[in-house]
Protein backbone atom coordinates (compact mmCIF):
# COMPACT_ATOMS: atom_id res chain seq x y z
CA UNK A 1 0.00 0.00 0.00
CA UNK A 2 1.48 3.12 -1.00
CA UNK A 3 2.22 5.80 2.18
CA UNK A 4 5.11 8.31 0.76
CA UNK A 5 5.20 10.09 -2.41
CA UNK A 6 8.48 11.81 -3.67
CA UNK A 7 8.72 14.29 -6.95
CA UNK A 8 11.33 14.45 -8.83
CA UNK A 9 11.47 17.33 -11.97
CA UNK A 10 11.79 20.65 -13.30
CA UNK A 11 9.32 23.13 -13.32
CA UNK A 12 6.51 21.29 -13.95
CA UNK A 13 6.82 19.82 -10.62
CA UNK A 14 8.34 22.59 -8.47
CA UNK A 15 6.27 23.32 -5.56
CA UNK A 16 6.90 27.18 -5.65
CA UNK A 17 5.42 28.11 -8.32
CA UNK A 18 3.69 31.63 -7.73
CA UNK A 19 0.20 31.43 -8.67
CA UNK A 20 -1.03 34.45 -11.10
CA UNK A 21 -3.89 34.54 -13.15
CA UNK A 22 -4.51 31.06 -12.43
CA UNK A 23 -5.66 29.99 -8.87
CA UNK A 24 -6.19 26.32 -8.30
CA UNK A 25 -4.99 23.22 -6.96
CA UNK A 26 -2.37 21.42 -8.10
CA UNK A 27 -1.71 17.70 -9.87
CA UNK A 28 1.37 17.75 -7.11
CA UNK A 29 -0.70 19.48 -4.08
CA UNK A 30 -3.50 16.55 -4.72
CA UNK A 31 -1.21 14.22 -3.96
CA UNK A 32 -0.25 16.08 -1.44
CA UNK A 33 -3.33 15.78 0.92
CA UNK A 34 -3.54 12.04 0.25
CA UNK A 35 0.57 10.78 0.96
CA UNK A 36 3.32 11.41 3.11
CA UNK A 37 4.79 14.10 0.38
CA UNK A 38 7.95 15.09 -0.95
CA UNK A 39 8.42 16.75 -3.65
CA UNK A 40 12.35 18.18 -5.08
CA UNK A 41 11.20 19.51 -8.20
CA UNK A 42 13.07 23.10 -9.05
CA UNK A 43 12.39 25.22 -12.18
CA UNK A 44 14.97 25.32 -15.21
CA UNK A 45 16.55 22.34 -13.95
CA UNK A 46 17.12 19.02 -15.84
CA UNK A 47 17.61 15.33 -14.52
CA UNK A 48 21.36 15.94 -14.00
CA UNK A 49 19.97 17.86 -10.55
CA UNK A 50 17.12 15.65 -10.24
CA UNK A 51 19.59 12.40 -9.68
CA UNK A 52 21.58 14.16 -7.15
CA UNK A 53 18.54 13.57 -4.96
CA UNK A 54 17.46 10.94 -6.02
CA UNK A 55 20.62 9.12 -5.34
CA UNK A 56 20.21 10.41 -1.88
CA UNK A 57 17.07 8.67 -1.13
CA UNK A 58 16.77 5.41 -3.80
CA UNK A 59 18.25 2.83 -1.41
CA UNK A 60 15.82 3.75 0.99
CA UNK A 61 12.64 3.59 -1.12
CA UNK A 62 10.29 -0.02 -0.91
CA UNK A 63 6.83 -1.28 -1.75
CA UNK A 64 5.16 1.89 0.64
CA UNK A 65 6.82 4.21 -2.25
CA UNK A 66 5.44 5.89 -5.29
CA UNK A 67 8.40 8.35 -7.16
CA UNK A 68 7.03 10.44 -9.42
CA UNK A 69 9.95 11.64 -12.02
CA UNK A 70 9.56 14.24 -14.93
CA UNK A 71 12.65 13.87 -16.87
CA UNK A 72 13.33 17.29 -18.03
CA UNK A 73 15.98 17.84 -20.92
CA UNK A 74 18.78 15.82 -20.47
CA UNK A 75 21.55 18.39 -21.95
CA UNK A 76 20.32 20.69 -18.31
CA UNK A 77 23.74 20.00 -16.64
CA UNK A 78 23.77 21.03 -12.95
CA UNK A 79 27.33 22.41 -13.46
CA UNK A 80 29.39 23.89 -10.56
CA UNK A 81 29.70 27.64 -10.83
CA UNK A 82 31.56 29.89 -8.78
CA UNK A 83 29.25 30.81 -5.55
CA UNK A 84 28.13 34.52 -6.68
CA UNK A 85 27.89 35.12 -3.03
CA UNK A 86 23.56 35.58 -3.78
CA UNK A 87 22.19 32.11 -2.41
CA UNK A 88 21.74 28.40 -4.07
CA UNK A 89 18.57 29.25 -5.82
CA UNK A 90 20.17 32.15 -7.53
CA UNK A 91 23.44 30.15 -8.29
CA UNK A 92 21.62 26.78 -9.38
CA UNK A 93 20.02 29.13 -12.16
CA UNK A 94 22.67 30.35 -13.09
CA UNK A 95 24.43 27.27 -13.99
CA UNK A 96 21.61 26.53 -16.07
CA UNK A 97 21.97 29.48 -17.79
CA UNK A 98 24.67 27.80 -19.81
CA UNK A 99 23.32 26.01 -22.65
CA UNK A 100 25.79 23.57 -24.47
CA UNK A 101 25.61 24.62 -28.57
CA UNK A 102 26.33 20.90 -30.12
CA UNK A 103 25.93 22.49 -33.61
CA UNK A 104 29.14 25.06 -32.49
CA UNK A 105 30.56 23.26 -29.79
CA UNK A 106 30.30 26.17 -27.19
CA UNK A 107 28.72 26.88 -23.97
CA UNK A 108 26.37 29.76 -24.80
CA UNK A 109 24.40 31.37 -22.08
CA UNK A 110 20.66 31.92 -22.29
CA UNK A 111 20.60 34.77 -20.31
CA UNK A 112 22.71 37.96 -19.33
CA UNK A 113 20.60 38.72 -15.77
CA UNK A 114 22.50 36.03 -13.46
CA UNK A 115 25.92 37.98 -15.18
CA UNK A 116 28.90 36.35 -16.89
CA UNK A 117 30.15 32.54 -15.28
CA UNK A 118 33.61 32.74 -15.06
CA UNK A 119 33.40 28.82 -15.04
CA UNK A 120 32.65 28.59 -19.14
CA UNK A 121 35.98 27.02 -20.35
CA UNK A 122 35.90 24.37 -17.70
CA UNK A 123 31.82 23.83 -18.87
CA UNK A 124 33.02 23.75 -22.31
CA UNK A 125 35.81 20.85 -21.94
CA UNK A 126 33.47 18.65 -19.60
CA UNK A 127 30.55 18.89 -22.48
CA UNK A 128 33.02 18.24 -24.83
CA UNK A 129 34.76 15.35 -23.11
CA UNK A 130 31.18 13.90 -22.35
CA UNK A 131 29.11 15.06 -25.14
CA UNK A 132 27.91 11.63 -26.19
CA UNK A 133 26.76 10.63 -23.01
CA UNK A 134 24.73 13.90 -22.06
CA UNK A 135 22.65 13.07 -25.54
CA UNK A 136 21.71 9.45 -24.11
CA UNK A 137 21.31 10.41 -20.30
CA UNK A 138 18.14 9.96 -20.16
CA UNK A 139 18.21 5.91 -21.85
CA UNK A 140 20.65 5.44 -19.30
CA UNK A 141 18.15 7.15 -16.23
CA UNK A 142 14.95 5.37 -17.83
CA UNK A 143 16.95 1.81 -17.41
CA UNK A 144 17.95 2.84 -13.90
CA UNK A 145 14.69 4.33 -12.66
CA UNK A 146 13.45 0.73 -14.18
CA UNK A 147 15.70 -1.18 -12.40
CA UNK A 148 15.31 0.40 -8.95
CA UNK A 149 11.88 -0.47 -8.93
CA UNK A 150 12.41 -4.33 -9.55
CA UNK A 151 15.01 -4.40 -6.71
CA UNK A 152 13.60 -1.66 -4.36
CA UNK A 153 9.67 -3.26 -5.08
CA UNK A 154 8.50 0.37 -5.17
CA UNK A 155 6.23 2.48 -7.78
CA UNK A 156 8.13 4.16 -10.46
CA UNK A 157 6.33 6.57 -12.36
CA UNK A 158 8.02 8.84 -15.00
CA UNK A 159 6.86 11.50 -17.72
CA UNK A 160 9.29 12.98 -20.37
CA UNK A 161 8.95 16.43 -21.70
CA UNK A 162 9.24 14.94 -24.97
CA UNK A 163 8.51 11.64 -25.46
CA UNK A 164 10.29 10.40 -28.43
CA UNK A 165 13.72 10.62 -25.85
CA UNK A 166 12.61 7.65 -24.26
CA UNK A 167 14.03 3.93 -25.69
CA UNK A 168 11.93 2.11 -23.40
CA UNK A 169 8.64 3.72 -24.24
CA UNK A 170 5.44 1.79 -23.03
CA UNK A 171 7.19 -1.72 -23.61
CA UNK A 172 7.63 -2.26 -19.65
CA UNK A 173 4.77 -0.75 -18.14
CA UNK A 174 3.33 -3.14 -15.57
CA UNK A 175 2.46 -2.73 -11.84
CA UNK A 176 5.92 -1.42 -10.58
CA UNK A 177 7.03 0.66 -13.48
CA UNK A 178 5.18 3.12 -15.80
CA UNK A 179 6.93 5.34 -18.97
CA UNK A 180 3.67 8.11 -19.70
CA UNK A 181 2.89 8.34 -23.42
CA UNK A 182 2.49 12.27 -23.66
CA UNK A 183 5.11 14.16 -23.40
CA UNK A 184 4.80 17.15 -21.48
CA UNK A 185 5.84 19.78 -23.50
CA UNK A 186 3.44 18.90 -25.95
CA UNK A 187 0.34 18.27 -23.51
CA UNK A 188 1.48 22.19 -22.85
CA UNK A 189 1.70 23.27 -26.69
CA UNK A 190 -1.77 21.50 -27.44
CA UNK A 191 -3.62 23.48 -24.81
CA UNK A 192 -4.37 26.06 -26.91
CA UNK A 193 -5.82 26.94 -30.24
CA UNK A 194 -3.18 28.91 -31.87
CA UNK A 195 -0.26 27.73 -30.41
CA UNK A 196 1.77 29.41 -33.43
CA UNK A 197 5.36 28.79 -34.86
CA UNK A 198 7.66 29.17 -33.81
CA UNK A 199 5.77 28.03 -30.32
CA UNK A 200 6.40 30.63 -27.06
CA UNK A 201 4.89 30.27 -23.74
CA UNK A 202 3.11 32.80 -21.37
CA UNK A 203 4.60 30.85 -18.35
CA UNK A 204 1.21 32.24 -16.42
CA UNK A 205 0.29 28.74 -16.24
CA UNK A 206 0.90 27.57 -13.22
CA UNK A 207 3.15 24.59 -13.91
CA UNK A 208 2.99 25.39 -17.64
CA UNK A 209 -0.38 23.80 -17.73
CA UNK A 210 -3.84 24.63 -16.72
CA UNK A 211 -6.51 23.64 -14.23
CA UNK A 212 -8.27 20.57 -16.52
CA UNK A 213 -4.59 18.61 -17.05
CA UNK A 214 -3.33 19.38 -13.66
CA UNK A 215 -6.18 17.22 -12.69
CA UNK A 216 -5.44 14.65 -15.54
CA UNK A 217 -2.10 14.82 -14.84
CA UNK A 218 -2.87 13.58 -11.07
CA UNK A 219 -5.64 10.68 -11.97
CA UNK A 220 -2.56 9.17 -14.41
CA UNK A 221 -0.28 8.91 -11.19
CA UNK A 222 -3.82 7.60 -8.82
CA UNK A 223 -4.40 5.28 -11.63
CA UNK A 224 -0.80 3.85 -11.46
CA UNK A 225 -0.72 4.20 -7.48
CA UNK A 226 -4.17 1.93 -7.44
CA UNK A 227 -2.72 -0.45 -10.31
CA UNK A 228 -5.14 0.29 -12.73
CA UNK A 229 -2.58 1.33 -16.16
CA UNK A 230 -5.56 0.32 -18.89
CA UNK A 231 -7.76 2.84 -18.09
CA UNK A 232 -5.73 5.90 -18.22
CA UNK A 233 -7.36 9.02 -18.85
CA UNK A 234 -6.24 11.42 -21.86
CA UNK A 235 -5.14 15.48 -21.64
CA UNK A 236 -6.84 17.86 -22.74
CA UNK A 237 -6.47 19.95 -25.87
CA UNK A 238 -7.38 23.70 -27.37
CA UNK A 239 -8.79 24.72 -23.91
CA UNK A 240 -6.93 28.25 -24.72
CA UNK A 241 -7.09 30.84 -27.62
CA UNK A 242 -3.53 31.83 -28.24
CA UNK A 243 -0.33 32.77 -26.11
CA UNK A 244 -0.36 36.63 -24.85
CA UNK A 245 2.97 36.84 -23.45
CA UNK A 246 5.87 36.17 -24.66
CA UNK A 247 8.21 33.60 -22.92
CA UNK A 248 10.74 30.95 -23.95
CA UNK A 249 10.31 27.57 -22.44
CA UNK A 250 14.11 26.31 -22.53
Amino acid sequence: MIKRVTIFGDSYADPHWEKKRYVHETWYEKLEKQYEYYNFGFAGTGPHYSFKEFYRRYKSFNENDLIVFILSRQERINFYVTPSGKGFEFDTFRSHEALWDFHNQKIKLASEKYGKIDNEEQMAYAMKTFEREVINLNKKNEAFLYTVSRLQRCKICIFFLNYKESYISDRLNDSYFYIHKDGLQGVCEGEYINPGKPYYEDNMRNNHMVEENHIVLYEIIDNFAKGNIDNMPSFKNHLLDAPDRRFIYD
